[in-house]
């Protein structure tokens, strides 16, 4: 069984929180974090932002001591939280069934590639991917492989956001039929056949949906494998972390960078 936090320790982890923020204030010049590439998806500290946000929330989610079978647990990797904050919410509503097949690629590229890491030098470790027993098809592969995704003076060194929710969509028999900056998406010249943007502020996610952030100039894109609340969503996302770095992660609507989705519904 798996408890809630209780609201007696509420002020106490809040606390935390606060001391935590003026921390990494002040130790902000001396991070070490990566400069991006024309198509990077964001910054170290953006990535704090989503992490305070959930922690917040994660907190807040509950006003008293609730127990959940451990069953009915997701166990989602949480943008560097512990295993202990986890959600004890079940999804809403029931996940895409086509969920299951991205949450399996995700686990394939951590277990075949090196470090969960798409790149061009190694982007080989894809040919050893199974799912359902069955390898990648080629379509996908094309949009996994960096070789393949080239513009301008060259080829990307790593796998960018687009090009994996591409993949992930053409794997679950889903269309993707245009090009662009992970923040184009939003405008209706770059909708995908058969989709519409969704703002923020006019619906509920669900499974399947590609929700896009503004982060930086060129943004960035996912894919939502499970929908826990109205507010609450998990997504498959690559090259946001760390260059061509595949993994499950989370977040919340209240995020300010958050755009929207796209949706196929």
């Amino acid at each position: 069984m798996i408890n809630r936090p209780k609201k007696n320790n509420r002020i106490s982890y809040l606390l935390i929180v606060v001391v935590f923020i003026i921390v990494s204030l002040l130790l902000k010049p001396a991070s070490t974090a990566y400069a991006r590439t024309q198509t990077d998806d964001s910054a170290a500290g953006v990535e704090l932002m989503r992490d305070l946000l959930q922690l917040f929330f994660s907190f807040s989610s509950s006003q008293s001591s609730v127990t959940y079978p451990a069953s009915t647990v997701p166990s989602p990797i949480l943008s560097g939280l512990p295993s202990s904050f986890s959600s004890t919410l079940t999804p809403l509503p029931p996940g895409n069934p086509a969920a299951a097949a991205i949450l399996s690629l995700v686990d394939e590229i951590n277990s075949k590639c090196p470090n969960g890491i798409v790149s061009q030098r190694d982007e080989d470790c894809l040919l050893s991917i199974r799912i359902n027993n069955q390898p990648l098809p080629a379509d996908v592969l094309f949009e996994l492989k960096p070789s393949t995704n080239c513009f301008g003076s060259g080829c990307s060194d790593y796998l960018q956001c687009v090009r994996f929710v591409k993949g992930a969509k053409i794997l679950t028999g889903g269309v993707f039929d245009t090009y662009g900056n992970a923040i184009d998406y939003r405008l209706p010249g770059r909708f995908p056949t058969g989709t519409h943007f969704v703002e923020k502020s006019a619906g509920t996610p669900q499974s399947g949906d590609l929700p896009v952030w503004d982060y930086d100039t060129y943004g960035h894109m996912a894919y939502i494998t499970t929908v826990y609340s109205p507010n609450d969503f998990e997504f498959a996302e690559a090259n946001f972390d760390a260059p061509g770095h595949v993994r499950i992660s989370r977040d919340f609507i209240q995020n300010i960078h958050l755009l929207g989705w796209l949706s196929y519904q």
